[in-house]
């Protein structure tokens, strides 16, 4: 299917594969959409600002890179910086088509239904797109695709009047008419309020006056008394601002509109450096509208289609929708005025360039979709050869990989791409096809798709590597062993306990290998102290402080189902860490675990805890993972201490050691200092390797695998509170 994004600088049309469809979503082929003049406008023009001026605008960026030097170096920080920069990113948040197919879990959406879809990298300019259900409205049968595309906007527009809590007859100043504020002028007349229409274009003010305005005028010196005058000396109730300015002017005119104990609401973007004495007068309230209404960002409602009561929010996001299609088919709004180009969606980058010509600018434009092909023809392909001219190497362990967030793209994707000595890239898949076609141009992998029978009805692929969400990891594996191919998944291997039992069994059943991300025991800093402690024999006493960084409550990784908590997610590469130490061959005898309790203030979840493990050899070792500390505090820290010698590793840059020296070559006496932190990743695709070749390999082994997932769940259910 055809798509248009952003890449680098500039616009381009792709052919990508379509986004596979989740449970919970909706398949669409769009008809039409809408871009969105303002906030996409504003994504071009920074995409052409240079690094510096970037840097300058958002100086907590410079924070992070700094970070993420000390912690890797320049070149991999500067190869990250450059990574992301020039991803593909996607277009667009507003649109209309023809339902072609919808998840197991809609109920009361059919295919052929006509629907108004909305969402930034859901109602994307592209020929098929997948959107949750909340996402989508239906569109009443007296309304255009034409018009439905304009429904995203229309509810933004719409909440921005609603955060005023203005009642039938009070007046409110329109500050800024571009899209939204054309549409909200109509919008607010339709409720029974009183309009000023106000915008520095005179053009613009005009089409507010026909677009039936109470009132509009070009800003000028004489604004405020002109406004004054209409409201008997009173002001406004309520200004607000749907202006895009790097300029503070329009919010404190609002203020200068504004009645005593009036609102401002922001909209649009502009600046914000207020004049406190203008809002400190008249006791004004500045209020910020969110986008399309309650539910937006929340990923809940927006991405698992969970409902908010309407008994207790009156106006989500998605009845905001069904309110603006209703006001279009009742025909108290209309947006045809408001179109100045319909372009197909093939002209994209002349669409786009048409944004940024400094003499006019254009309203609204709509790109045209030749939908009837998908409806003609239901069936997607989901594959696109990327390199087709290349052949399997022989010798080499063709890959295919799922899944492909950013610790992929940072650290696995690279190391792949670093060791095509070994490594044959097969076919890489994502949910959206967007991230496929991505990660194959840039790795090299022949194919990129987002179905993953792509991969699993391939023959001649070897291991499929899984970088999804952790909830995805147990199906995913047990679909790659079914089909005969050996895994690596990155931790954790699955979340649940019946997960892990089910996984035993299919691994002893075809005899294949399914490895996890367990890196840490691939550095070489745990490599050499694997030897030393070898040397010097048991007990030892470990100590492993992970001062991991918070992560608020509703970030996917706390979901029981998407990520079942850090404890499980992240808590199992240091139980591995020990268990290797010590030796695969000792038992864990006892296990303790607490977490500090959840407050739902600073303690948003269980993962602010420590684990004791006792060895039957009478080794001890303790983790405390923390999320409150400070980050000048440094991440990881690990103490070995065995026969009067003792170790120190500080975030898998340094290893100290006191009462011996270390005999690496490059370490000085007591201290092995490496230029960036190592903590495995790369060697232990090199050790897989070698495992899938037969050769000799230090590859941890599924039994490892599977003792280390089993201790992990044993503590996950002490913090619960329930037996191990």
């Amino acid at each position: 299917m055809k798509q248009a994004l952003l890449h680098g600088k500039e616009v381009v049309v792709l052919e990508v594969p379509p986004p596979a469809r989740g449970s919970k979503q909706i398949l669409v082929a769009n008809v039409f959409s809408l871009i969105s003049t303002g906030t996409e406008s504003m994504a071009i023009t920074s995409s052409k600002k240079s690094l510096i001026k970037k840097a300058l605008e958002r100086p907590e960026l410079i924070t992070r890179v700094m970070q993420k030097i000390r912690e890797e170096g320049v070149r991999k920080t500067f190869a990250r910086v450059s990574e992301k920069i020039s991803e593909y990113k996607t277009l667009g948040y507003s649109s209309a088509g023809l339902v072609t197919a919808v998840g197991d879990e809609v109920l009361d959406i059919n295919p052929g239904d006509r629907v108004a879809c909305a969402g930034v990298g859901y109602a994307n300019h592209a020929e098929i797109i997948a959107v949750p259900r909340n996402l989508v409205a239906k569109i009443p049968d007296n309304v255009s695709f034409e018009e439905a595309a304009f429904s995203t906007l229309g509810a933004i527009s719409m909440h921005g009047i609603r955060r005023t809590n203005c009642q039938f007859g009070e007046t409110v100043a329109i500050i800024g008419l571009g899209l939204l504020g054309l549409i909200a002028v109509q919008i607010a007349r339709s409720s029974g309020l009183r309009v000023i229409s106000l915008d520095i274009d005179s053009e613009r003010v005009k089409l507010a006056k026909s677009l039936g305005t109470d009132y509009a005028f070009v800003i000028d010196k004489n604004i405020v008394k002109e406004v004054m005058d209409i409201t008997g000396n009173v002001g406004v109730d309520a200004a607000i601002i749907y202006a895009s300015t790097e300029s503070s002017e329009p919010v404190n005119l609002a203020f200068d509109l504004c009645r005593h104990k009036g609102r401002v609401v922001g909209v649009g973007a502009f600046g914000m450096n207020f004049d406190r004495e203008k809002m400190y007068q008249k006791e004004l309230d500045f209020l910020m509208s969110t986008s399309y209404g309650p539910g937006r960002y929340d990923r809940v409602y927006e991405e698992e289609s969970i409902d908010y009561p309407i008994g207790y929010v009156r106006w989500t996001e998605n009845r905001n929708i069904q309110n603006f299609l209703e006001l279009l088919a009742q025909r108290k709004v209309s947006v045809e005025p408001l179109i100045s180009q319909i372009y197909p969606i093939e002209k994209a980058p002349e669409a786009y360039a048409s944004l940024l010509t400094p003499d006019k600018k254009p309203l609204a434009i709509l790109f045209r979709y030749d939908y009837q092909k998908y409806i003609k023809t239901p069936k997607l392909q989901t594959k696109i050869e990327i390199h087709p001219s290349a052949k399997k190497v022989k010798g080499k362990i063709s890959v295919g990989v799922v899944g492909a967030g950013s610790f992929a793209r940072e650290v696995h994707l690279p190391n792949l791409k670093e060791l095509s000595e070994f490594y044959d890239f097969e076919t890489v898949v994502t949910e959206h096809g967007t991230s496929a076609i991505d990660v194959a141009r840039k790795f090299g992998f022949k194919n990129a798709s987002t179905d993953i029978d792509n991969i699993l009805n391939v023959p001649e692929i070897d291991l499929v590597m899984i970088f999804t969400r952790h909830g995805l990891h147990y199906p995913f594996i047990v679909k790659a062993l079914e089909s005969g191919k050996h895994v690596f998944v990155e931790k954790p291997l699955c979340l649940k306990a019946d997960e892990l039992e089910n996984i035993r069994e299919k691994v002893a059943e075809t005899g294949l290998h399914v490895f996890v991300g367990f890196n840490r025991r691939y550095s070489p800093f745990l490599k050499y102290l694997k030897k030393e402690l070898e040397n010097l024999g048991g007990p030892y006493f470990l100590l492993y402080r992970v001062n991991a960084g918070f992560i608020p409550a509703n970030h996917w990784v706390h979901n029981p189902v998407e990520g079942g908590g850090r404890l499980i997610g992240e808590g199992c590469h240091f139980f591995d860490t020990f268990n290797y130490l010590v030796g695969k061959e000792k038992e864990i005898t006892e296990l303790h675990c607490e977490s500090i309790p959840v407050d739902g203030k600073k303690i948003v979840a269980r993962d602010n805890f420590y684990s004791a493990l006792r060895y039957s050899d009478g080794s001890i070792a303790l983790l405390t993972y923390i999320t409150i500390g400070s980050t000048e505090a440094g991440k990881e820290y690990l103490e070995v201490h065995s026969g009067n010698i003792s170790y120190v590793v500080n975030d898998f840059i340094e290893l100290k050691s006191y009462g011996t020296t270390i005999k690496v070559k490059g370490a000085s006496d007591r201290k092995w200092t490496l230029s960036s932190a190592d903590k495995g990743h790369k060697q232990q695709l090199i050790e897989i390797a070698k495992a899938l070749k037969g050769e000799e390999s230090e590859a941890i082994t599924f039994e490892e695998v599977y003792k280390t997932t089993k201790t992990t769940f044993e503590c996950d259910s002490l913090l619960r509170g329930q037996k191990a």
